[in-house]
């Protein structure tokens, strides 16, 4: 353990290279006055966090890599940042007094409720597959170029989940639970802001605020569950602004506020919306001169589905007939009348997701055996005569996915399945896909089966999190050994050990039903116990 240190490079170098490994630190200042040096910390104990005391900018590049965070990181550099797969509960601040380009991506941050979990100003960055848990303010970014924001999940964060204000914007497949009371996502772009296939859920203070002067995309977002209204646009628009696609339902105030002002030579659109048992209405106009609407579904909104302006007759009022809106799945029903709107195309957010009658996996896992992979599923109950296949992803849960050539046998009610073409040295991911009325739809999140080299003891982040019933999780032996997985509440009290005994190498996957314990709503801790150590995972149970 480094008790304190100073970086403090030579001037009398032209390059001064600063690399720390596996070490272990308090505080850390850097005092830089001149030198042009980069610094790399890698699988680090960062226990006191950085500061930089440096009169100006002199450092050109600050990486960090697998480090174990604690306390506050203050990133100050000339050109770049990188930070990759961090852990830990402190607050990352980089670039306040420069502009440089930042990557951070698979970092995990569970604070204590106060700071941001990243605060940044940047000219350029991404910031991809983190998890920030438990600050004031998720993620905030200024940024005077592009900035990408993608596949984050945030939550129980006090002030707000997300702030962007970017030139150019793009705020993709990020999650935001229960983030304070000035909202979920606040957005404002300069140039082109697209914001798309975001998750906003139970956040007090609205779910998505918009601004922007120039072109915007909103589309395809889920807002869910605000104590407040679901998307509010401000302006003013001078290039071109569309909201389309969004299913805004069961927030405090009105689904979607339109409140910009349209200046001369801008246009906007709102479109194939739906609004959906809000406290308020289905769409409020605070403002008018939209000059394109219709397509959009607004029903069973409690003050009434249009305010501001008469209801637009190329707009529906149609129950959308969602597969489970208390469990917050906004999948269409096979028999919803907006599936077969072929006027307007898809309506909301999501297509069609579920028959009348739900399939659901009770099994799904994989195992590496000699000469390939096993591949065991279970369907309760029958679809009924619905084809039901595996597809493969050699590159992750994105895809692309193919369905590979496998021997297939059953045991008792299951299905296995031997994939003879995996290789030993790769990992693969593996889902089970159904046919849907209209589309194929994907019936069992996917599971990871990994490279042999990969194996080690570890346990995934529970998924769906939160949830109502079914939470499912991975957990992965590098050996075959005893281990133990349990269920505890916050107390520390046995709930359930859903896993127990001699299991063999490689990753399994567990489905965890509420309704075997009957635990009430709440947080929960899976404690997963192997020889020579234990990994927590908390999982969060809705109502």
């Amino acid at each position: 353990m480094i008790s304190a240190m100073t970086i403090q490079p030579d001037r009398s170098f032209t390059n001064d290279f600063f690399v720390f490994q596996g070490l272990s630190f308090g505080p850390i200042v850097v005092n830089n006055q001149g030198s042009p040096c980069l610094i790399n910390f890698s699988t680090c104990d960062i226990g006191g966090g950085i500061s930089d005391v440096s009169s100006g900018v002199d450092t050109w590049q600050i990486n960090l890599s697998k480090c174990y965070i604690r306390g506050t990181v203050d990133l100050q550099m000339r050109f770049s940042c990188q930070i990759d797969s961090c852990t830990g509960s402190g607050q990352i601040n980089v670039g306040t007094r420069e502009n440089p380009v930042l990557q951070m991506r698979g970092c995990s941050l569970i604070g204590a409720g106060v700071g941001s979990a990243i605060g940044a100003g940047i000219a350029r960055g991404v910031i991809d597959g983190n998890t920030l848990i438990g600050y004031e303010q998720g993620i905030g970014v200024v940024c005077a170029g592009d900035v990408t924001v993608t596949n984050n999940l945030v939550q129980d964060c006090g002030f707000r989940g997300i702030a962007v204000n970017g030139v150019d914007a793009l705020i993709a497949d990020n999650v935001v639970r229960r983030s304070g009371p000035f909202g979920g996502m606040d957005l404002k772009g300069g140039g082109y802001l697209l914001a798309t296939r975001n998750v906003i859920d139970n956040c007090p203070g609205g779910g998505m605020f918009v601004t922007t002067d120039a072109n915007a995309l909103v589309a395809d977002n889920l807002v869910l569950d605000s104590e407040s209204s679901g998307i509010t646009v401000y302006g003013p628009v001078n290039g071109s602004v569309s909201i389309a696609g969004n299913t805004i339902g069961d927030n405090g105030g009105d689904g979607i506020v339109w409140n910009a002002s349209i200046e001369y030579g801008g246009s906007a659109s709102l479109v194939r919306n739906i609004g959906y048992a809000n406290r308020g209405y289905g769409i409020r106009w605070a403002r008018t001169g939209v000059d394109t609407v219709g397509c959009n579904d607004w029903f069973g909104n409690v003050a009434g589905d249009v305010s501001g302006l008469p209801a637009n007759p190329l707009d529906l009022s149609l129950n959308p007939q969602f597969c489970d809106p208390a469990g917050k799945d906004f999948h269409l029903l096979a028999t919803s009348p907006l599936a077969v709107q072929m006027a307007c195309g898809r309506i909301g957010a999501l297509g069609v997701g579920c028959a009348v009658t739900a399939t659901i996996v009770s099994r799904f896992e994989g195992l590496r055996v000699p000469g390939g992979i096993r591949i065991t599923w279970e369907i309760v109950p029958d679809p009924g005569g619905t084809a039901v296949w595996l597809e493969r992803s050699e590159t992750g849960v994105e895809g692309p996915w193919i369905r590979p050539l496998v021997r297939v046998s059953h045991a008792g009610s299951a299905t296995v399945e031997f994939d003879q073409t995996a290789r030993i040295d790769r990992t693969y991911w593996y889902r089970l896909v159904s046919d849907g009325v209209s589309e194929s739809r994907v019936i069992a999140p996917p599971i990871a089966v990994r490279a042999v080299s990969d194996l080690a003891f570890r346990i995934s982040q529970p998924r769906p999190n939160p949830s109502s019933r079914l939470i499912y999780f991975d957990f992965a032996l590098k050996t075959a050994c005893r281990i133990r997985v349990d269920i505890l509440d916050l107390q520390g009290r046995l709930v359930d050990s859903p896993v127990a005994g001699l299991w063999s190498p490689g990753t399994h996957t567990v489905q965890w039903a509420r309704s075997r314990s009957r635990v009430q709503a709440g947080v929960y801790v899976i404690r997963y116990r192997y020889p020579g150590g234990e990994q927590t995972q908390r999982a969060v149970l809705l109502p």
